[in-house]
């Protein structure tokens, strides 16, 4: 049997690598959890290392190479050419694999992602982002002889960069703030609906088109701002301008229109594929909101969507795309494919950590559900809690390895985490985090929800006020007893002290960093953060009780944010 595929995704944002081996993924991780720079985009030379200590194999046990993107897909070949020969030397130089490398098309990439992680034989795909080589959408179907495409749209037009304009006249970062214009949207009204539909109409079949009069892609987004101000009535909001009702109004019809055009190109698909089962993958489908939509207009008997869907996840579609090119069938796995794929560190690592920096702990290696009775009454007397354990999760989504936990019923913790913790705009929502077989009790919904990719309603009366948007809705995860023992303990313990099994769960990280890595960064995030108590591996410290010197160098550091060596001073410091 050939050896392992190792997938990569690099040069664009989020990126990252996967190893893929006899059709199982072993491990995945992003660049960023180890550079910690937000986004990373340099090829993962910290994340192989990761994955390679994660699936236990070595350098000379990665046979094949796979790219996420193909240059040569781009328009210019001879340039085209010349960045696969560069790619293929810094992956001969920086990662020291001298083998042949497989490029494969952008959305391709994003499709074989969705795909595998459907666990279907045959499926419908969608994909959308910004761009990838010249292609902003691909619709199509993958089936047991290949990948069939139907049609695909070009650039400039483009749902990304119609979503991220608005996120740039909205006053926040395009291509990394869009999760924020889908956070505002329930606020406000789709007034200026009619309007936003001058910026991108729909078009027959898969087609839709932007307005080139108001799009200058020469010359950057601030000429947006020029072009937009007369058609809506109001200019750009500068950084720091309080949000007024005519942001949450174009929030909301940004968000309207994006929803409409995705349901009407998902029933094209339908009308071209004999699928059942539709896959959506590409960073547009990052927009949980809608995919419920999508969900919710019962086109398709299921619809499965990416648990990478943005750049980082391209890694795992390209590491598909090889291995059906090298065995002539598609890698199938048994049941859900994990998410959790990235680092996980031991009781020894943790503890010598923990005594290395003097910080007093609890250990509980010799009983567990003593760790976990401790941690759900801490959470049900309101405290919050740092958790990390196991694998490391791949995605923008914490499902249970690098979480912070809390009480999700008074509204109250939502804004005490907001503000005091992740220190971000308050409009913002957080997720709950449930066992599978409860979600009917609490939610407008029943099923599997295990990524954290779609919006549902919370039911009237639930009492889950800290997890519950403006609109009624949640950003729900399902765990259940096997897929996460310890998280599914936890929340039947919090059940038995508050009748309610639900937890609100939200990423480990301090404002402007990844969501943290090792037990180090976790550490530090804990003091950071303000959190009350930290749960690592099999040990739980409290902040009553740290060292007041260790507090006082850390509390009042700036966050390291996208630089790394104010992170590895404070690293130090531990």
């Amino acid at each position: 049997m050939p050896g392992a595929i190792l997938g990569l995704s690099a040069y664009s944002h989020d990126s990252a690598c996967c190893i893929l081996r006899d059709g199982q993924l072993l491990a995945a991780a992003e660049e960023e959890r180890f550079s910690r720079v937000k986004h990373d985009s340099a090829l993962p030379v910290r994340a192989l290392r990761a994955c390679l200590r994660e699936a236990r194999l070595s350098l000379a046990d990665i046979a094949h190479v796979a790219f996420f993107e193909n240059p040569e897909n781009r328009p210019a070949a001879a340039a085209a050419r010349k960045t696969c020969d560069d790619i293929a030397f810094a992956v001969r130089e920086q990662l020291g694999l001298n083998l042949p490398i497989r490029f494969y098309e952008h959305h391709l990439s994003h499709a074989a992602a969705a795909f595998y992680y459907s666990g279907a034989r045959d499926g419908a795909f969608f994909t959308a982002d910004a761009l990838g080589e010249s292609t902003t959408a691909l619709f199509g179907e993958i089936g047991s002889s290949g990948i069939r495409t139907f049609e695909r749209v070009l650039h400039p037009h483009s749902l990304g960069v119609f979503y991220s304009a608005v996120t740039w006249f909205l006053g926040f970062e395009p291509n990394h703030d869009e999760y924020k214009v889908m956070g505002l949207a329930p606020y406000g009204r789709p007034a200026y609906a009619d309007k936003l539909k001058m910026l991108l109409a729909d078009g027959p079949g898969a087609q839709f088109r932007l307005n080139a009069e108001y799009f200058d892609f020469q010359n950057g987004p601030e000429v947006f701002g020029r072009l937009w101000a007369p058609l809506l009535g109001f200019g750009p909001r500068a950084r720091g301008e309080a949000i007024k009702p005519h942001h949450h109004d174009l929030a909301s019809s940004a968000q309207r229109l994006l929803e409409e055009l995705i349901v009407g190109k998902a029933a094209y698909l339908k009308s071209r594929s004999r699928s059942r089962q539709l896959c959506l993958s590409g960073g547009v489908f990052l927009n949980c909101v809608a995919n419920a939509r999508v969900r919710a207009a019962r086109l398709f008997d299921s619809v499965h969507v990416a648990p990478a869907a943005h750049d980082g996840g391209g890694a795992i579609g390209a590491a598909v795309l090889a291995h059906f090119d090298l065995f002539g069938a598609w890698p199938v796995s048994t049941g859900t494919p994990r998410a959790r794929l990235g680092p996980s560190y031991d009781n020894e690592a943790v503890r010598e950590l923990l005594e290395s920096a003097g910080v007093p702990y609890e250990d509980f290696s010799r009983d567990t559900g003593a760790l976990l009775e401790k941690t759900a009454r801490a959470l049900a007397a309101g405290q919050i809690v740092g958790w990390h354990q196991g694998a490391m999760e791949l995605g923008a989504r914490a499902l249970g390895g690098r979480s912070i936990l809390a009480d999700p019923r008074p509204a109250s913790m939502k804004d005490k985490i907001n503000a005091l913790v992740k220190k971000r705009e308050a409009f913002r929502p957080f997720a709950p985090v449930t066992l599978e077989d409860e979600v009917p009790g609490y939610f407008e919904a029943e099923g599997a929800y295990p990524h954290m990719t779609e919006t549902v309603q919370v039911r009237p009366g639930a009492g889950l006020e800290a997890v519950t948007h403006v609109d009624g809705s949640a950003r729900l995860q399902t765990v259940t007893p096997a897929s996460e023992p310890r998280l599914a303990d936890l929340l039947g313990r919090f059940e038995n002290l508050t009748g309610v099994p639900v937890l609100l769960n939200t990423s480990f990280n301090v404002a402007g960093e990844p969501i943290v890595e090792n037990p180090e960064q976790a550490l530090f995030g804990f003091i950071k953060a303000g959190l009350d108590v930290l749960v690592i591996g099999d040990f739980l410290v409290e902040r009553s009780a740290l060292p007041p010197d260790l507090v006082r160098q850390i509390e009042p550091l700036e966050t390291p944010g996208r630089l790394t060596k104010p992170s590895q001073t404070v690293y130090a410091i531990l």
